[in-house]
């Protein structure tokens, strides 16, 4: 610990499990206060009381609702907390072949990875009145095409370009915006992915360079680099934690 994110406040979507939970546990590790979100509020409640130090929260949170947002910073001022980080974590996979395209689970990615990560900028902008950063989380997905992967990775192509375009809007108000892609991460829905496109993991592991998964830990340091002050002058960046995947 050294303390990177002391009198910092981090609220984490999806922070149940997988990527948020590993995210708001490392940020807590480096003295951040968090408020972990997730729309299983059980789960969301284990996350904070499992994080060490004092003050966080845990709340149940739906990301496609303008109003929930609105709910949780509520939350967060009511417990004294000025949010100057956010995490857009919260996240839906649905694999599919363009030629049997799953519209109802179009929709919800949209839904969840799309409005969800709009709606945590605009709450964002107007609660970081003196500075903060956001860190969208993407995939290589929003990057490379690959079979199965096209309606999601649309959703995750728009994160991206959304990204950007906060960055170069909010800059003028001190607020950074990254986006993250990760390959396979070893989450549950990583391998809900695996087990939809019906591929012996091993198979799979050989396209990485480094020839394995990633660890949602090693996702989380790359997150607290963003948020931190190491990353002042980044803003609009997008940083794929793959493996080495797109390097090919």
């Amino acid at each position: 610990m050294s303390g990177r994110m002391a009198e910092r406040v981090v609220m984490v979507t999806g922070a149940g499990s997988g990527i948020g939970a590993a995210a708001s546990l490392r940020l807590a590790e480096e003295g951040a206060t968090v408020i972990a979100t997730d729309i299983d509020g059980a789960s969301a409640e284990r996350t904070a009381a499992g994080l060490p130090g004092e003050g966080h929260l845990g709340l149940s949170h739906d990301v496609t609702s303008d109003e929930a947002w609105a709910a949780v910073f509520r939350a967060a001022r009511a417990a004294g907390l000025k949010v100057d980080g956010l995490v857009n974590n919260a996240g839906l996979l649905s694999l599919h072949p363009i030629h049997a395209l799953d519209i109802d689970g179009l929709q919800a990615m949209l839904q969840v990875n799309v409005v969800g990560v709009a709606l945590g900028q605009k709450h964002a902008a107007h609660a970081m009145t003196d500075g903060g950063a956001i860190v969208n989380v993407s995939s290589v997905a929003g990057l490379v095409g690959a079979p199965m992967y096209n309606s999601y990775g649309a959703t995750k192509g728009a994160v991206r370009a959304m990204t950007k375009g906060a960055a170069s809007e909010l800059g003028g108000q001190g607020i950074r915006v990254n986006s993250i892609h990760p390959g396979v991460i070893e989450t549950p829905m990583a391998e809900s992915g695996v087990e939809q496109l019906k591929i012996d993991p091993a198979r799979l592991k050989r396209f990485y360079p480094l020839g394995r998964f990633g660890t949602p830990r090693e996702v989380a340091n790359v997150i607290l680099f963003l948020l931190s002050d190491e990353a002042a002058f980044v803003t609009g960046a997008e940083v794929t934690v793959d493996g080495g995947l797109t390097a090919q």
